[in-house]
């Protein structure tokens, strides 16, 4: 998955291609060969406007590449996780909002959605997506973004609800102020490997920055020359920007 903010439409092509090229055949998967085949979806918010795209089949080399403005962009390419539905309505980014924040979440990994449903008190789960349960969780918390999603994690980590990989993108825009915040973390349920799969990358350049998944740096079409390092495992990270 990639979260991209700033002036980054030079690069979106090469990037958006090297995501479609791993989600075909991802290079560091564990159990190979491993398509990201169970949909994609896209993010675009901009100073005109937002634009949410969620389709349920495959992101390959044969999808044209999007026309996107500069702003914020998550693209996400999704493996399911185990018993969890499929189809359009469980692609991602997720969206909620409350009177506070308009906000946006893709995942990669897995959660206890039905664990998680007994600190959340809902009717059911059974049709939801494990992701979208948690952002309802995010939501349900006090404070900033920052916090809720902090105080979500460590319910999650505290009660076992992280099954797999918490590598979590969220585009939080305030209502009053329409401030933008983009948040990222990754990390992996405790007592498991957090191995080269399951980390993110931060890209840095002048005018835009950005933090993807793994395995796209290994693309041969990954733009060259970008400065990339590895994001601290399970520090939640982010920043402000002005859309």
């Amino acid at each position: 998955m990639v979260l991209l903010w700033g002036e980054f439409t030079p690069e979106f092509e090469s990037i958006f291609r090297s995501l479609a090229d791993v989600a075909e055949d991802d290079p560091l998967a564990k159990k190979k060969p491993v398509s990201h085949r169970d949909g994609w979806g896209l993010l675009n918010l901009y100073k005109e406007g937002l634009e949410l795209k969620r389709y349920g089949t495959p992101l390959t080399l044969r999808v044209p590449t999007p026309k996107v403005e500069n702003g914020v962009a998550i693209i996400h390419v999704r493996l399911a996780a185990p018993s969890e539905g499929m189809g359009v309505l469980n692609a991602h980014p997720f969206h909620l909002q409350d009177e506070r924040y308009d906000v946006y979440i893709s995942h990669n990994g897995w959660f206890d959605k039905f664990g998680m449903n007994k600190t959340l008190g809902l009717e059911s789960v059974k049709n939801m997506n494990d992701t979208e349960t948690f952002l309802k969780l995010v939501m349900t918390q006090n404070g900033s973004i920052e916090d809720r999603v902090r105080a979500a994690l460590d319910i999650s980590k505290e009660n076992g609800y992280i099954k797999g990989g918490a590598n979590i993108y969220v585009v939080a825009t305030e209502r009053e102020t329409n401030a933008t915040h983009v948040i990222y973390h990754s990390d992996v349920a405790p007592g498991k490997d957090y191995t080269e799969y399951e980390k993110l990358f931060l890209l840095s350049e002048s005018n835009w920055s950005g933090v993807i998944s793994s395995s796209i740096k290994e693309s041969k079409f990954f733009p060259k020359g970008v400065n990339i390092e590895e994001i601290e495992r399970g520090r939640i990270q982010g920043t402000v920007v002005k859309v």
